[in-house]
């Protein structure tokens, strides 16, 4: 019952959808998504693979995958990074997007840097009309659905867009602090040309501490950190810390969501936004290149019963192979806290 009266509110908002960006409870394995300016912080090459599936017991409402990649290039003292993701909401409702950035690094001294990020994206919006059904498509006598064309589906039930952002990040091997500002342009992502609706500025900060016992290629470290991200009415905080020793690491995070409780909040993906305040808990390995983790969102308030929310991560970072080390040490890198 949940889940169709979940698809009932998407279908209401088809032509007029205004949506929230997908927030990861992985943030710190998705730095490229969260922030143009994390492109080559880990000097890399860096490849990550990740999986979200929220609220699984109402039918995988809620599937996104991304993958993205990124390095470091000593020539031009810049990074650059790509992602390509694909958000499926309720089955039908499709955001996919193809994201390029670049980041260049300004040193302060031998052990602070700001990374000044922007990114390019196209984005398509498409809805698969043939899985929906309509009130004036059911049979209230006996149930029976037939194939009419409902008039609420749209003329073009897809949308494509350009989309462009910037953020900056003030780091050191312990220490970092970032901001950005994604979807600056507002482009119009409406399937009606007569009524536009336009994609509203998303502003993310993220800004932890790293602590390790030892020196800095020690494997036992401490990281509390945060997560704020506001895109129109929509307010959502996540704080929380990573601890590792040797090749494992664990954590614990709370997110908060907040905000008015207006129109916006009724339509497509803003569900699973304002009801996202959740305890998220987290594990993981890591050794040499690869790195693995899985995290859960124990969902609170009205949705606890969904099934909460799963995340797994995968990345390959070459830059932690001892050869790479090496070589970043003679160039005097500025290195970042080794949890990216």
């Amino acid at each position: 019952m949940r889940r169709i009266a979940i698809l009932a509110i998407i279908l209401s908002g088809l032509t007029k959808i205004q949506a929230q960006d997908v927030v990861f409870s992985q943030f710190y394995n998705t730095t490229l998504y969260l922030n143009p300016a994390f492109a080559g912080i880990s000097g890399g090459p860096r490849l990550t693979a990740l999986y979200r599936n929220q609220w699984p017991l109402l039918g995988n409402a809620y599937s996104t995958y991304l993958v993205s990649y990124d390095q470091f290039l000593n020539q031009i003292n810049s990074g650059v990074g790509a992602i390509v993701s694909s958000d499926v909401q309720g089955g039908f409702y499709y955001t996919n997007s193809i994201t390029g950035m670049y980041a260049y690094q300004i040193q302060l001294n031998e052990n602070w840097a700001i990374n000044v990020g922007l990114q390019a994206a196209f984005m398509q919006k498409r809805i698969q009309t043939d899985k929906l059904v309509f009130a004036e498509n059911i049979n209230l006598g006996n149930g029976s659905v037939n194939n009419f064309p409902s008039k609420d589906i749209p003329d073009n039930p897809t949308r494509s867009f350009a989309d462009f952002g910037a953020g900056a990040l003030f780091f050191s091997k312990k220490v970092f602090i970032g901001f950005a500002a994604k979807h600056l342009s507002q482009p119009n992502e409406s399937f009606d040309n007569t009524l536009p609706e336009h994609l509203p500025i998303c502003y993310d900060a993220n800004a932890g501490i790293e602590l390790r016992s030892g020196n800095y290629s020690s494997s036992s470290f401490f990281s509390p950190n945060i997560m704020y991200a506001q895109q129109e009415f929509f307010k959502q905080a996540t704080g929380g810390f990573i601890t590792g020793i040797n090749v494992f690491y664990a954590g614990l995070y709370y997110r908060y969501a907040f905000g008015k409780n207006n129109a916006a909040s009724v339509q497509s993906d803003s569900i699973k936004a304002s009801n996202s305040s959740a305890f998220i808990l987290l594990a993981g390995l890591q050794k040499g290149i690869f790195k693995i983790g899985y995290s859960y969102d124990i969902t609170l308030g009205g949705l606890s019963g969904t099934g909460g929310s799963h995340e797994i991560s995968v990345t390959l970072n070459f830059n932690d192979s001892k050869k790479s080390r090496e070589k970043n040490q003679r160039k005097k890198l500025t290195e970042c806290p080794k949890m990216f």
